[in-house]
This record gives C-alpha cells, sequence and structure tokens, in this order.
C-alpha cells in the first residue's frame, strides 16, 4: 500500500511528464552567487585573488578551423590589491556553458590563458608560455548566454594547474605552478 506521500509524488511526477516538465534547454542566464573576486592563484603560501572580470566580443582567439564561428570573448580582470592582470579568451562562445579544454595561445584550447600576472611577497608572478609546460585542469562556463554577450554576464570557474614563472627582489627567474581556482562572476562590457 502506497503512502499519501508517495501517491502525491507520482501524480506531481505523472503530471510534469504529461506536461513536459522542466525543459534541459532553458538556462539562466547570469553569474548568480558567483562573487566578484572569487578567482586566486596560490602557489604555496602565496596566494592573490583576482576580480572585476569582464567581457566583450573581440575576436582575439579565433577558432582556426570555423571561421564562420561566433566572435570569440576576451575576459579581462585585475590582481585584487595589487598590479596583477588576468586576461583569457573563450574560442567558441557557442559552446561554452560546458567544460572547456585549456590552451594557451601555443596550444589549442577551448579557453586561451592569454596573460595572467601578479605580485605578492616582494615576488612577481607571470604566465609561462611554453611548448613543454602546458596548463592542466577544467575551466566551465555557467550563465553565458547569446554566444556570451547577454548584458547580465555569467560565472567562470576554474581549477587549473598553471605553470608561471616568479622573479623575487632581482633574483633570477624560477618556474613554480600555482593553483588557479574558484567561481567568479564576469560582468558584460
Amino acid at each position: 500500500m502506497r503512502s499519501v506521500r508517495s501517491s502525491l509524488l507520482l501524480c506531481l511526477s505523472s503530471t510534469s511528464l504529461l506536461l513536459g516538465g522542466c525543459s534541459d534547454d532553458a538556462q539562466t542566464c547570469g553569474p548568480g552567487d558567483a562573487a566578484p573576486d572569487g578567482l586566486t592563484a596560490t602557489i604555496s603560501p602565496t596566494s592573490f585573488a583576482y576580480g572585476g572580470l569582464s567581457s566583450l566580443p573581440a575576436n582575439d582567439c579565433p577558432d582556426p578551423d570555423d571561421p564562420n564561428a561566433p566572435t570569440s570573448i576576451t575576459i579581462e580582470g585585475t590582481e585584487v590589491g595589487g598590479g596583477g592582470l588576468f586576461t583569457v579568451c573563450i574560442v567558441r562562445p557557442d559552446l561554452m556553458n560546458r567544460e572547456l579544454s585549456l590552451g594557451t595561445g601555443l596550444i589549442a584550447g577551448d579557453l586561451e590563458l592569454v596573460d595572467i600576472t601578479g605580485t605578492a611577497d616582494g615576488c612577481s608572478y607571470e604566465l609561462l608560455l611554453s611548448l613543454t609546460d602546458l596548463p592542466t585542469g577544467t575551466a566551465s562556463v555557467s550563465g553565458g548566454c547569446a554566444n556570451g554577450t547577454n548584458p547580465e554576464g555569467f560565472a567562470l570557474t576554474l581549477d587549473a594547474m598553471v605553470p608561471m614563472e616568479r622573479t623575487c627582489n632581482g633574483t633570477p627567474a624560477e618556474r613554480v605552478v600555482a593553483r588557479l581556482a574558484g567561481t567568479v562572476a564576469v560582468t558584460q562590457r
């Protein structure tokens, strides 16, 4: 014998199926509850945050395999409380609401790391671009509508290991790996 609650849930489920329920195509636009400064680079024990990210369709990294693809989206921001920069490019904004592979200007990817710099504890950090020292990890976008041009913006999530070059107080540069992680709001320019 079914409980009243089970019968009610079964009825609601059946009604949802008959009426079409929620569409998988329905999407909420905008960054949701992503913080404006929710992205952090950590080179233990040092870390710095990036915020104020904004995007624009600048076509800085067009898809070389599809000249008819939508205009690529450039995302730029700054280091919170410092002089560092954060710049990435989404090659195919029509495919942005999914997991994105990481790349650089030298290696193809869905999300190209262009320029990542920061300063902390008397040291400066800069993205290391190399054919043999590649970023690893994942990136994704949520809430990106109209190929990334919706005025509400979107959220960018990263969990990546990124090769960087560290220079401290005039000492020779050394290779380090930064964990770039977090979810950050991206506004539309």
